[in-house]
């Protein structure tokens, strides 16, 4: 590194980086900032993807369903239809578990 007659100055000299900034980085404001801005973003999907968490719609027959149920189902929610259009419906309209009718008309 250093020959035993250098002072202690021209051994830091040798030892600093060619480019004159310090290896070791450290967190900057703007880091910081996106850290935060990512975090927060992260803290909305998970919001809006409960955001229909507990509640159950019932769609009548005029309701496009394949597309309520893509968004409702995305965002947490649960749905029922009406049994003329496929009997598989897990929910009816009468059941006290629908928190939400959704009707075209």
């Amino acid at each position: 590194f250093s020959k035993p007659d250098e002072s202690a100055s021209d051994v830091e000299e040798t030892m600093q980086p060619e480019h004159g900034f310090e290896e070791d980085v450290r967190p900057t404001d703007d880091s910081n900032a996106l850290s935060n801005a990512v975090l927060e973003q992260l803290s909305q999907q998970r919001m809006r993807r409960n955001l229909f968490k507990g509640l159950v719609f019932f769609l009548r027959r005029e309701v496009p369903r394949l597309s309520m149920e893509f968004i409702i189902r995305s965002f947490g929610g649960k749905l029922g239809w009406e049994t003329s259009l496929e009997a598989t419906s897990p929910y009816v309209e009468t059941d006290n578990a629908v928190t939400h009718v959704i009707a075209d008309r």
